[in-house]
């Protein structure tokens, strides 16, 4: 019991340290450089090319040009029909790649789905991922998807984990995998390497396949969650909280720095009031149930008090940031959303310790709503000061 306890700990820490260690690889050597798009929906069109370092942020990211230079995007789905020169770094609902890639590609995504040539690496997290016929991974493919399916060709090795995975490509390399479900080989399978997979049943291998190597099995029970799951879990509420943030940043701009500013420059006051509102509403909603013409502001504080609650994280990840981006004076050097995503990590990894992450949760919601009831309060005074 106490195993399976520190294992999925494990899983769940070690989710947000590599979130946390994608935001850092992005901000190392030039990053400062990195020049920033965000919109609602991003398009680069055909005929243009975007030199150097970029990061595109939005609801839906199209680049059917050229971008000569890394590039990071953050977004519900993108789809690359241009060429990139350089790696791509995503962090998105769905991702499709239909153009090439001259460097490595670190994705975690919902649905990802590879149509052209990657000249280097591809590492992933997503739920289902496709390497399509015409679709080629010039060096290594490492991955953690529910569904995994190729068509295409990895050069050198696969290494993966997952539920179900089906391969009818070329492998050149070794292909390893860890605790999968299922694994199936078609008709047009190759792998040129060795062939070591631990699942609860042996591999259905086609007629046609072709493993050049040894092939060893490791039986293992089957687990009613797996770790791709709770990695899953995470990283979709993970993605959920930076489109909030996006949507609300593009909306109302000064609105995350007001409510951080709140917790910031009072913040034990701003604990005090999130207290009182943590337990006042739920009581001041029950005394609206008690009559007929109070229930729908009855469901409607309900439904408040629960936004409530999933913005406290943001308003934590947007407080931790703006310390941090003081602390190590990277608010004049960085983009703030660098500094918010820094600090979205950091609250994704402190909520998800044992024990400690209970408490810092309860604090962020408190803090949370506390900010949010001040930093309205504060905007209505000068309001009626006019009125008198």
């Amino acid at each position: 019991m106490v195993k399976g306890k520190v294992i999925a700990l494990g899983r769940r820490i070690a989710l947000a340290v590599v979130t946390v260690f994608i935001f850092l690889t992005v901000l190392s050597g030039q990053a400062q450089a990195f020049q920033v798009i965000s919109e609602e929906n991003v398009y680069i069109p055909p005929s243009k090319t975007l030199e150097g370092p970029y990061c595109m942020v939005g609801q839906n990211v199209r680049v059917d040009g050229t971008v000569d230079g890394d590039l990071v995007v953050l977004a519900s789905s993108l789809l690359v029909n241009g060429k990139v020169l350089g790696d791509l770094i995503v962090l998105c609902g769905e991702t499709t790649v239909n153009g090439p890639i001259q460097g490595d590609i670190r994705l975690m995504a919902g649905d990802a789905s590879i149509r052209n040539r990657v000249q280097g690496s591809v590492t992933g997290l997503s739920d289902t991922l496709y390497l399509e016929e015409g679709g080629v991974v010039g060096r290594d493919l490492q991955f953690a998807a529910n569904n995994f399916s190729l068509y295409g060709q990895v050069n050198r090795h696969l290494s993966a984990t997952g539920q179900n995975v089906y391969i009818d490509g070329n492998i050149n390399g070794n292909m390893r995998l860890a605790r999968v479900s299922s694994l199936k080989l078609g008709e047009k399978a190759h792998i040129k390497g060795d062939l070591e997979y631990s699942s609860p049943e042996q591999a259905s291998v086609a007629s046609g396949a072709v493993v050049e190597g040894r092939q060893k099995w490791h039986p293992s029970a089957p687990e009613k969650t797996t770790a791709f799951s709770q990695y899953l879990v995470v990283f979709m509420s993970f993605l959920g909280l930076l489109l909030v943030w996006l949507v609300i940043k593009a909306l109302f701009p000064v609105v995350w720095d007001g409510l951080a500013g709140e917790v910031a420059s009072a913040p034990w006051k701003t604990l005090v009031v999130g207290v009182l509102t943590f337990f006042g509403l739920p009581i001041l909603g029950l005394l609206l149930l008690i009559s007929i013409i109070g229930v729908p502001l009855a469901l409607m504080l309900g439904v408040s008090y629960l936004f409530l609650i999933y913005l406290s994280r943001i308003i934590a990840g947007c407080v931790i940031g703006n310390i941090a981006g003081r602390v190590l004076g990277w608010q004049d050097s960085f983009h703030p959303f660098w500094l918010f995503l820094l600090g979205l990590s950091l609250v994704i990894l402190l909520t998800n310790l044992p024990h400690a992450g209970r408490l810092f949760s309860v604090f962020a919601i408190w803090w949370g709503m506390g900010a949010v009831v001040s930093f309205l309060m504060a905007r209505r005074r000068p309001e009626r000061q006019e009125t008198v």
